[in-house]
């Protein structure tokens, strides 16, 4: 049986909405190109100037479980949209930083740049992946990483 489709359209807990869109037979080709794929926000990272009060505060208020990645970070690992605290200043974003999850993080570099974004902070690595940091058009700071 063969069937071609256009739209598959995903749902993810509570509320994540997901269109991925095929071209061709899937049966045929099941590594058809996709055309479409929407990125999402997976992490959120504050800044922490005492880790420690920070850890036990959003432990305490929602019941949050923080893995430590060494002295100066701790994170939440559900794997939906995740939360890390980064308790060394000189690292710390000045306002939470959303941080998109991508396949390519080399051509979404690509793509900030050619959008008008400008590079903050170059590709870095860290465990379990690579990320960089850049202002959108308005100055706004976002980072985008791709895991290992």
């Amino acid at each position: 049986m063969s069937i071609n489709v256009s739209t598959i359209v995903l749902y993810t807990p509570p509320r994540n909405r997901v269109q991925v869109c095929y071209r061709g037979n899937r049966d045929a080709n099941p590594n058809v190109e996709r055309d479409f794929v929407m990125a999402r926000i997976n992490f959120i990272e504050l800044p922490a100037s005492d880790l420690g009060s920070a850890r036990t505060f959003y432990s305490a208020v929602f019941g949050w479980e923080l893995t430590n990645y060494g002295p100066s970070y701790s994170c939440t690992t559900t794997g939906n949209v995740d939360l890390g605290l980064q308790g060394d200043i000189s690292e710390a974003p000045t306002a939470p930083l959303p941080v998109v999850l991508v396949d390519d993080i080399d051509a979404a570099e690509t793509a900030v740049v050619g959008a008008g974004g400008t590079i903050s902070k170059p590709v870095f690595g860290f465990p379990g992946g690579r990320r960089f940091h850049f202002l959108d058009p308005n100055g706004l700071e976002l980072a985008i990483m791709q895991t290992d």
